[in-house]
């Protein structure tokens, strides 16, 4: 404003008015590069022949419900559920309580 290179008008001590179309012409647009989308969180495409349920884990690993529960929070392992029953991948859970004796 002192050079003389955007016009200004004063209006008082703290009171100074410029044109927008000014401001925007001593700025050279430059294209941003676009953001890639976001990927949906992949959803759970297991049937539930391929998933075990919450009481099944727990009996089949002879673990508490609670225990089978602070698992999958813990591992982040998907789960579904379908009217009363929580699904959970068999594979994954598999692979958890793999150190687990199953009972025969």
């Amino acid at each position: 404003m002192r050079m003389g290179k955007i016009p200004a008008i004063n209006l008082g001590e703290r009171l100074t008015r410029i044109s927008r179309t000014h401001i925007e012409s001593m700025f050279v647009a430059i294209a941003a590069p676009e953001k890639p989308k976001e990927q949906q969180p992949a959803r759970l495409q297991y049937e539930p022949h391929e998933c075990y349920t919450i009481k099944e884990i727990a009996e089949k690993f002879e673990v508490t419900r609670d225990t089978v529960c602070r698992a999958i929070r813990r591992y982040s392992i998907p789960q579904r559920q379908i009217g009363n029953s929580v699904y959970v991948p068999k594979e994954e859970i598999d692979r958890i309580f793999a150190n687990k004796k199953s009972k025969t």
